[in-house]
């Protein structure tokens, strides 16, 4: 019975790993908004902005934009880390507008931020070792009787 009442703690760890996950994320970042002037010519439908921080681990996935015009459909197409570019394609041609750019940037140290994002590493191989050592006893027991 002990056995069983682990692996469903096992389910249930895995079932939250999602929010475990994101929690870290949120742990490890702060959110940033900026809004940037923006004016496209007759043929441009791409626009680069410079944001003022570094972006959570240089990644795209951490950025979101918006227009003011609704004809936009913006996308953050690339993002250089060394100068924080960020180039925003799904303009609207000879349009002005502002972009807000909501991002994700380190708020803790980098230690704290290294160990941080192995949590869910850490996590999966202790479900892992869990299983296995639920198993191997149960296959010893299984041996002994």
């Amino acid at each position: 019975m002990q056995k069983v009442t682990v692996l469903i703690g096992v389910v249930l760890v895995i079932c939250m790993l999602g929010a475990i996950m994101a929690a870290v994320t949120n742990f490890r970042a702060s959110t940033i908004t900026e809004p940037h002037n923006v004016t496209t010519d007759g043929s441009t439908t791409q626009s680069t902005v410079v944001l003022a921080n570094d972006v959570l681990d240089d990644s795209k996935i951490h950025i979101t934009v918006t227009s003011s015009d609704g004809d936009d459909a913006p996308i953050p197409f690339t993002y250089t880390a060394a100068s924080n570019s960020l180039t925003i394609t799904g303009l609207a041609t000879s349009t002005s507008r502002t972009l807000t750019v909501v991002y994700k940037t380190a708020s803790q140290d980098s230690i704290v931020d290294t160990l941080a994002k192995y949590v869910p590493v850490f996590l999966i191989i202790g479900i892992i070792a869990i299983v296995a050592g639920v198993v191997y006893t149960g296959v010893q027991n299984a041996r002994n009787r």
